[in-house]
């Protein structure tokens, strides 16, 4: 599940964990009006960490609480924001870009050798938190 974190200054930070699935349908119109793109776009800029549409994204999501919230009252910077997602939404967003048409063989194999270390990185960590995978103390 994606995690926008937004850390006004002075104050404690805020999570907004949301499902690109379970966005209402005004939040998704909103989002596409102010990006100005397609939702199909959407969660690839999000993934690629365009600033646009990550704070748009938080501005309509504060807006849950906070109805009338404007982007000038919010005044966000990029050191206040921050997003986490899971291993398996890494990978299907390095899948969603792998199936891109206009990809050259160059860009391919750069995306592959990305996939096969977040891969290995991966695996190292589940190894690294099995308690069997421990060596033996003495």
């Amino acid at each position: 599940m994606p995690v926008l974190t937004y850390t006004a200054d002075g104050a404690e930070p805020e999570r907004f964990e949301f499902e690109f699935g379970d966005l209402g349908y005004a939040e998704v119109i909103a989002w596409e009006k102010v990006v100005g793109k397609n939702w199909g776009d959407l969660r690839d800029l999000y993934w690629a960490d365009n600033f646009e549409a990550q704070g748009a994204l938080l501005l309509i999501m504060m807006r849950r609480t906070e109805p009338t919230l404007t982007m000038e009252q919010l005044d966000l910077r990029p050191r206040q924001l921050a997003f986490a997602n899971t291993a398996a939404e890494r990978a299907a967003y390095l899948d969603r870009i792998l199936a891109l048409p206009e990809l050259t063989d160059a860009q391919r194999e750069a995306i592959k050798i990305v996939q096969a270390a977040q891969q290995s990185d991966e695996a190292s960590v589940e190894v690294a938190e099995d308690p069997k995978a421990s060596p033996p103390s003495d």
